[in-house]
């Protein structure tokens, strides 16, 4: 007797099947999303470390000045808090320049294991402060998407030198992923 609640790609006696590689044909949204992420954290990134030399700059001359309302010597807490700012700057520019090299390889179909690390980079994003929410929003909808069986096909087939289009078609056209 056939289940009517079995889905029209499970027929008895045949394997799973996927119409269409549904997670797969999301890839390049993914891929995208991390290039405008990337983005972002690079402008961010950019503030920080602008912020981070004019609070030196100001600390700087506030001590020469002589303001005694600063409780460590100016110039000393100005250098260390350009430091921290400056640190901050630098990992968020890591953290983008990774998500645009991935973003970069993703949206041909490569570089999947690059794509995995960028997405979990997104925990690293919350030193930028105004990234982190999109960041871990984008991390689970992308780890959900890489991880999925169909992708892994789908990058398998962009390593073996399918070009963008083809591996889409190959998605559209093949049902035994």
């Amino acid at each position: 007797m056939e289940n009517p609640y079995q889905s029209p790609h499970e027929l008895p006696g045949q394997a799973t099947s996927v119409s269409g590689g549904g997670m797969a044909r999301q890839i390049p949204v993914v891929a995208v999303l991390l290039m405008v992420q990337g983005g972002l954290e690079l402008a961010v990134g950019g503030l920080w470390g602008l912020a981070g030399g004019t609070f030196a700059v100001l600390t700087t001359r506030q001590a020469q000045q002589g303001d005694p309302n600063v409780p460590l010597s100016p110039q000393t807490f100005g250098w260390m808090m350009g430091a921290v700012y400056a640190l901050m700057a630098l990992a968020t520019f890591v953290v983008a320049a990774l998500k645009l090299f991935a973003g970069w390889r993703n949206y041909s179909f490569r570089g999947r294991t690059w794509g995995i690390a960028a997405l979990a980079s997104g925990v690293i994003s919350i030193v930028s402060c105004y990234c982190f929410p999109t960041a871990l929003a984008l991390m689970i909808y992308g780890l959900i998407v890489y991880l999925n069986s169909e992708a892994r096909w789908a990058f398998s087939m962009g390593e073996q030198g399918l070009t963008r289009e083809q591996v889409l078609w190959h998605l559209q056209r093949d049902t035994s992923l």
